[in-house]
């Protein structure tokens, strides 16, 4: 995986992690409740941007996610249609090494699936 990839594919979990982050939606929505009882605009405005903020991270996280299971099941497709000859395992191995997600030279099943999922 080229640098570049490797920092957006770790900025966009981490902006996922933050958008899931139960924590910081509650702190938001009781942030929410104080400032609307307040009748605080400024307050409710800033909460309101951070809130969408959060929502688009989490629906780019979503498209992209979608993208990418759409090109790892097309590559499973043509590794099973191919019965799983080399021929027809290159389009998963090439979707594996643009993302950094092959397993490590010489390594046997068992360790590839020891090894953490897509750590890149």
């Amino acid at each position: 995986m080229r640098d570049l990839d490797r920092v957006v594919y770790t900025r966009r979990t981490e902006a996922l992690r933050a958008v899931t982050s139960d924590d910081r939606l509650l702190a938001l929505y009781r942030g929410l409740m104080d400032a609307d009882d307040q009748s605080d605009v400024q307050a409710l405005a800033s909460l309101g941007w951070q809130l969408f903020a959060l929502a688009s991270a989490a629906q780019q996280a979503n498209r992209e996610a979608a993208v990418l299971l759409d090109e790892l099941c097309a590559a499973a497709r043509a590794a099973a249609a191919g019965e799983g000859s080399p021929a027809s395992l290159a389009l998963l191995t090439h979707v594996l090494a643009r993302h950094g997600w092959l397993p490590k030279p010489g390594a046997t099943p068992l360790q590839a699936l020891a090894e953490p999922l897509c750590a890149g």
